[in-house]
């Protein structure tokens, strides 16, 4: 399952998240920088660390993981 942290593209930040899609995981990804670090759009240098940073899950369970809820966007 892919997985994805803040601190490993420089952020000051311990948000992290796993999905089973990368299609979701994006998607949690994208609105979690708009929402916390003012971001309304990723820049594409910004998206391309994060792709690169993606990584398969971690076997361990992890304090403060990130649970997305379904929502709609406006």
């Amino acid at each position: 399952m892919p997985s994805f942290k803040c601190k490993d593209v420089g952020m000051n930040c311990e948000f992290m998240v796993n999905d089973e899609k990368q299609d979701e995981l994006l998607h949690i990804i994208g609105h979690h920088f708009e929402k916390t670090h003012d971001m309304k759009t990723i820049p594409p240098d910004t998206m391309e660390k994060i792709k690169k940073v993606i990584k398969p899950p971690v076997t361990e369970v992890l304090p403060g993981r990130h649970q997305h809820q379904k929502h709609n966007h406006h």
